[in-house]
């Protein structure tokens, strides 16, 4: 527990993406989408 703190303390915090109502959801491909995913739902665990 404590070496995974101080890892997670290493790692710079990710910058928030503001999300653009008018970008067509065609730009972003699955992958792209797959990882903003994980990447949110780490965030919401994190906090």
């Amino acid at each position: 527990r404590d070496l995974a703190a101080s890892l997670h303390s290493i790692l710079p915090l990710p910058t928030p993406v503001l999300i653009d109502d008018d970008a067509e959801p065609e730009e972003e491909d699955e992958e792209a989408a797959l990882a903003r995913a994980i990447a949110a739902e780490q965030q919401e665990m994190d906090a």
